[in-house]
């Protein structure tokens, strides 16, 4: 198991890195630690399907001009903050059990691909530029922030807790089926207009115990009136014989 400071050290000594603009440390077997800095020219980073176990620290200076970040794979569950990356457009963070996510700054994201963790909620009120967006196997997510403006080409939030969303042209999106639902003028799919919108699986769940009470109640009243009438006729009966 290989140290990633070290290699760092050894193959891009301090006096060099400001020339670099791609670094690329993806599948290196690290573990521990991972600091990045002294890179001040660095657009694109990845160090995915490593064991940073630790902690991974971005100087200031290294992520100022980045435009691309792949942290993938990294075995770290731990808060993930890209805060105030103004140039970033690409950002992928999928399989490391993340269960918080912040992308506050990052006004020009466009691809975000953060699958297979662990988030209850995301925030993607950071950008209106968002192309692609794939936050499908989050389990426990129920709850996503949109920015006034978000009509991506592609998004992606199968096997979540997500159940309807309505972008901000109005379609209506089955996160569960991952498909816009087809409206028609005799079939209009009626749902608030709010281009944040969302409706749970527990919303739906909710709303179907209700309506399933709700036709319990109807039908406890329906047999009560009924019972109600065959007093009432029993009576008249027993009366006229009288």
């Amino acid at each position: 198991m290989a140290n990633a400071t070290q290699y760092l050290n050894v193959n891009y000594p301090s006096s060099n890195r400001s020339s670099i603009i791609n670094l690329d440390l993806s599948n290196k077997n690290f573990v521990g630690d991972l600091t990045i800095s002294g890179f001040v020219n660095l657009q694109k980073l990845n160090y995915s399907f490593n064991n940073f176990n630790g902690t991974i620290t971005l100087g200031s200076d290294s992520y100022f001009n980045l435009e691309e970040l792949d942290s993938s794979s990294v075995n770290n569950s731990r808060d993930h903050t890209y805060s105030n990356m103004t140039k970033l457009i690409r950002l992928k963070l999928s399989k490391n059990g993340v269960s918080q996510l912040y992308l506050s700054g990052c006004s020009n994201l466009a691809y975000l691909n953060c699958n297979n963790n662990l988030l209850r909620m995301l925030d993607l009120s950071n950008s209106e530029k968002y192309v692609e967006v794939n936050c499908s196997n989050n389990p426990f997510l129920s709850n996503i922030t949109y920015p006034s403006k978000f009509v991506p080409d592609l998004f992606d939030c199968r096997n979540t807790n997500l159940g309807l969303v309505i972008f901000s042209n109005s379609s209506v999106f089955d996160c569960q089926k991952n498909t816009i639902i087809p409206q028609t003028i005799d079939n209009p799919v009626k749902l608030h207009d709010n281009p944040v919108l969302i409706i749970t699986l527990q919303d739906k769940e909710q709303e179907t115990q209700e309506l399933e009470n709700a036709d319990k109640e109807d039908i406890i009243m329906i047999k009560n009136y009924f019972h109600m009438l065959a007093q009432l006729i029993n009576f008249c009966t027993s009366s006229k014989r009288n």
